[in-house]
């Protein structure tokens, strides 16, 4: 393994050990990997004072039945504390947070996407990406309305944050994906999964038939290699990992090796292989990107929606 690659994999690991002492119990720990990543992605190690700072802003101005709470919690603290200004990002978060739910039902994703604008654009834009946010929204629903739902409110915010593509030819581009992810997946796939899968490649660069290619290709490769991927959203991070203008091959081999490298650690014997995929794929989307945040949120996304996939699973089956 690369060198580079390695210290990338080591500290990840640390950092996720970190995070685990601080959460010690409680639902946050499914998300521990997706906060190393977010340090990760900020070429950033760990402040235990800077998350504990970072948590008691959030909590300040929002009772224990914001939906800046719960769940969303450690996510959002984790995102406050990679910020020079926490506690300006946090007043800007909010003044976000109000004008989306001008625009949709208040939910668990909201504080998240309230973030991602207060990271990506100005507090004057706000309204006008919230307004063009509910409007891609609609239309999705419009062309799915039993797959669209409040999942596909951080996407469509990332879509109404771009400036390079309109509202129609993102509708036409991620309606044109999920129809080829539907004939080459025709079996094996959900098709929330397909749509998300589509909405993920339509922000990456490129025309819509290479990048669903290349995205089967390498789904195809680590197949082969016995790295088998079900039916979860981690797919979505793992099309924008193969769509990096990297070569499909270097990221296939560098796939194995850090998968092997968290196989290797001990820490990693209280996580089983799909864990490892799914770090495996922020390791190496972290590794390959620079600061782009609008590809750093929907990798957050992709995990955070498998997140909330699993936790579904498990309170259906108890």
């Amino acid at each position: 393994m690369d060198i580079n690659l390695q210290f990338t994999a080591q500290r990840f690991v640390e950092n996720m050990q970190v995070l685990d002492k601080l959460v010690l119990f409680g639902p946050y720990r499914a998300s521990l990997s997706v906060g190393s990543y977010i340090f990760l992605s900020h070429q950033q190690d760990v402040n235990e004072e800077m998350y504990t700072l970072c948590k008691t802003i959030i909590r300040e101005p929002n009772g224990i039945f914001s939906t800046f709470r719960g769940n969303a919690e450690f996510i959002l603290t984790c995102m406050l504390a990679v910020d020079a200004d926490p506690g300006y990002k946090m007043s800007l978060a909010l003044a976000a947070y109000q004008q989306l739910r001008d625009v949709f039902f208040p939910t668990a994703y909201l504080p998240f996407v309230a973030f991602i604008m207060a990271d990506t654009i100005k507090a004057d834009n706000f309204y006008h990406v919230s307004a063009k946010a509910r409007d891609i929204h609609d239309r999705f629903n419009l062309l799915h309305s039993y797959l669209t739902s409040n999942e596909d409110v951080p996407f469509a915010t990332l879509f109404a944050i771009q400036r390079t593509k309109s509202i129609d030819g993102i509708v036409k581009e991620a309606e044109q994906i999920y129809q080829a992810l539907e004939k080459s997946l025709p079996t094996l796939f959900g098709k929330n999964v397909l749509q998300t899968i589509s909405h993920a490649l339509t922000l990456c660069a490129g025309k819509p038939p290479q990048k669903v290619e290349r995205f089967i290709t390498l789904l195809n490769r680590l197949s082969d290699q016995r790295i088998n991927f079900t039916i979860n959203y981690e797919l979505a991070s793992l099309a924008i990992l193969a769509n990096l203008a990297i070569d499909l091959e270097t990221i296939e081999i560098d796939f194995l090796s850090v998968y092997q490298y968290l196989k290797d650690q001990p820490y990693y014997n209280l996580f089983n292989a799909a864990q490892r995929r799914k770090d495996t794929i922020m390791i190496l989307a972290s590794y390959y990107t620079t600061a782009n945040l609008e590809l750093i949120s929907a990798v957050t996304t992709a995990a955070l929606l498998e997140i909330q996939q699993q936790q579904a699973a498990a309170a259906a089956a108890a």
